[in-house]
């Protein structure tokens, strides 16, 4: 029987270190073809101190269900944060690299923070800053110096996607429930999930019969998948509309 359990054991943590380097391989991949191996740094933590911080990923701390994935709030280190769990399908171990690879990558204050990461499971879980929990459909009336600071806010962190890399990342779909809002009314944005970049050389990019639930520019529709960074204007357009009929 202790043989059985030391064996067991063994294996657990030879498919966990499996795991590891598997993930751990792709995604210095995606960061050394997108940014020369240049991000910001974070943590990588282990799924135990998820576990016990999530209650084992109890349903009561669950904040949010999004596309694929369930948002948590939990206390790390004294730290209020948000953990972002997969669900377990093909696609949605894309969308999670996307998350990685694009958030690790962005310095702006209208852009939620990756902060760690948990390579341990089949689909990594990721660990973002906090914020005081709004999101901008649920958001009660706001006046209308808040409504033009957060469509201000908004644009600005578009534009940044736009001009701050030598590629240009597009956000390309864009949900309400994409935005935080914090107790001074700052607004993030978090979930690059669909974040693309367009290829040097290129004026748009090709990506028909992907997913078009939320905001998305028509142009999307009528070239059957052809977006840019104009199509992220609309979306700014659709966004700020929101905001500001908020009544």
């Amino acid at each position: 029987m202790i043989w059985c359990f030391k064996t067991n054991k063994y294996q657990r943590k030879a498919e966990k270190k499996a795991i590891v380097m598997k993930n751990g391989k792709i995604l210095v991949e995606k960061l050394i073809a997108f940014g020369n191996g240049s991000f910001n740094p974070f943590r990588v933590v282990s799924i135990e101190e998820r576990k016990r911080a999530t209650k084992n990923f109890h349903e009561g701390k669950i904040i949010f269900n999004g596309f694929g994935y369930r948002l948590y709030d939990e206390v790390l280190q004294d730290r209020q944060v948000f953990v972002m769990k997969f669900d377990d399908f093909f696609e949605t171990y894309m969308y999670c690299l996307n998350n990685i690879l694009f958030a690790s990558h962005m310095n702006h204050n209208s852009i939620l923070t990756l902060i760690r990461c948990c390579l341990e499971t089949e689909i990594p879980i990721l660990v973002f800053e906090s914020v005081d929990y709004r999101t901008l459909p649920h958001f009660k009336p706001l006046q209308f110096t808040n409504r033009l600071k957060i469509a201000v806010e908004i644009a600005n962190a578009i534009a940044y996607l736009h001009f701050r890399f030598p590629k240009p990342i597009i956000f390309k779909i864009i949900k309400l429930w994409n935005i935080l809002i914090d107790k001074q009314n700052v607004a993030k944005l978090y979930d690059f999930s669909l974040f693309v970049s367009i290829l040097e050389g290129k004026a748009h990019i090709k990506d028909a019969g992907r997913e078009i639930m939320g905001f998305v520019a028509l142009e999307y529709l009528t070239t059957q998948g052809c977006f840019n960074e104009k199509c992220d204007v609309f979306l700014l357009w659709c966004i700020a509309i929101c905001a500001f009929d908020r009544t």
